[in-house]
């Protein structure tokens, strides 16, 4: 694809194999306590509903980049990532006209 640059793609791939991860680890957590809460004291107080709700959005928010970024050809723009520690934990991007340049499309 000629609208995603090679790093972009790295960064989007590194986002979709941790946001796999994220869920694997989340029905790991999520499983084990639903199911044995009631034989083994240990599921009574750990977390794992807990962290089903937190991990498992968050890794498929991770996994969507991938297929939201495959748009950009059809949108005829480049994916400029946003930087900064929000944007890190919570990835976004905007759309840039141009590969050089850096400013988002505006759209009317």
């Amino acid at each position: 694809n000629e609208y995603i640059r090679p790093n972009v793609q790295d960064i989007v791939l590194k986002y979709f194999y941790k946001g796999l991860v994220m869920c694997i680890l989340a029905f790991a957590c999520w499983y084990p306590s639903e199911q044995l809460c009631g034989q083994i004291p240990f599921f009574t107080v750990f977390p794992g509903h807990l962290l089903w709700h937190v991990l498992m959005p968050w890794g498929c928010q991770y996994m969507m980049l991938l297929p939201s970024i495959l748009m950009a050809d059809m949108e005829r723009t480049y994916p400029i990532f946003r930087t900064g520690l929000y944007f890190r934990l919570f990835p976004g991007y905007d759309m840039s006209a141009d590969a050089k340049e850096e400013k988002a499309v505006i759209r009317p």
